[in-house]
């Protein structure tokens, strides 16, 4: 099984016939948009990309978008912090191995506030890696600190 992370994905997962269960959605912001977080078959994960990037786009590019993969960053350098009330392992190019509590509200807080990141597919690659880095599901992980 395969978690992506994405926004607005029921039209085009429909329209390639791609079997997917939406594990998490989070509340949509000022602009009616969400973060959520689809679980595919190893199949159907296949199926979504042998879909050429140019003609998704084309056909969702206002719509509908996902991701796979993480951002560069070394696991060698991360601290700890408080975010939604638990502590989280983050990438850190300041400390490394220490426990530093910002104590931010949740992981949007965390990602406008410390690293300036506001569009969701950016935050995506940061939520595929620290997902990964703390040992969780995408789902679990935006379950317990977005």
């Amino acid at each position: 099984m395969v978690q992506i992370i994405g926004g607005q994905l029921e039209l085009a997962l429909k329209f390639y016939d791609i079997k997917a269960d939406k594990k998490y959605e989070s509340e949509p912001d000022i602009l009616d948009i969400s973060l959520q977080v689809w679980e595919l078959s190893d199949e159907e994960f296949g199926k979504l990309t042998s879909i050429e990037d140019d003609w998704f786009e084309q056909s969702f590019a206002y719509t509908s978008w996902w991701i796979n993969g993480g951002c560069n960053h070394s696991k060698d350098q991360t601290a700890v912090t408080e975010i939604n009330n638990n502590m989280l392992t983050v990438f850190t190019e300041e400390f490394s191995g220490e426990e530093i509590v910002w104590g931010y509200v949740n992981l949007n807080d965390y990602f406008e506030s410390h690293l300036g990141i506001s569009k969701y597919n950016n935050m995506a690659y940061y939520i595929h890696s620290l997902a990964e880095l703390n040992n969780m599901t995408k789902a679990d992980f935006m379950k317990k600190y977005w």
